[in-house]
């Protein structure tokens, strides 16, 4: 019986809070889990993900994205399957089969405080994170590349939204 109930300690993070540079608050936590917990979670979330983004690049037939009925219930109008959940499997996908195995996965592993055990979030500026956890060169470059990203993309809105206003 021990083995069903065997628990694994894992550290997570780093959560990104605000900034875009060393100022950048990171929080790492240390979880406690009963294995069989992370292994579907590990199928829920990297498995099941990736075939969502492989989805993204099979497109619907043609009779299904054609489908026409009232797909929202707060919305009267009828509509093309099509133009309301998109053109291709990754959308179907993600709503009925991803999302709703993650949820159930991730309130059985801990994430809502059911069975899983996390113990205290430390939170600390990055320019301290590294100093820390120095040992963990791929999770620092992991936090800079979506610092990167972060900034890239705020960039991106930054000028749209000029764009919206000029005209």
């Amino acid at each position: 019986m021990k083995l069903f109930n065997w628990k694994v300690r894992r550290w997570s993070g780093p959560w990104l809070g605000g900034g875009t540079g060393e100022d950048t608050e990171i929080s790492i936590h240390l979880e406690e889990c009963v294995w069989y917990w992370l292994v579907l979670e590990f199928l829920a979330w990297d498995c099941c993900t990736h075939i969502c983004d492989w989805l993204s690049h099979v497109p619907l037939p043609k009779f299904i994205r054609n489908w026409e009925r009232k797909w929202d219930e707060d919305d009267d109008t009828p509509c093309k399957f099509g133009d309301y959940w998109g053109s291709h499997l990754d959308t179907p996908w993600h709503v009925w089969v991803e999302s709703p195995f993650c949820q159930w996965v991730w309130h059985h592993n801990g994430a809502v405080g059911t069975v899983g055990t996390v113990q205290p979030i430390w939170k600390m500026p990055l320019s301290e994170a590294r100093k820390q956890f120095q040992s963990f060169p791929q999770e620092i470059a992991w936090v800079d590349k979506e610092i990167a990203r972060r900034v890239e993309y705020d960039k991106e809105e930054a000028e749209k939204e000029a764009e919206e206003l000029e005209q």
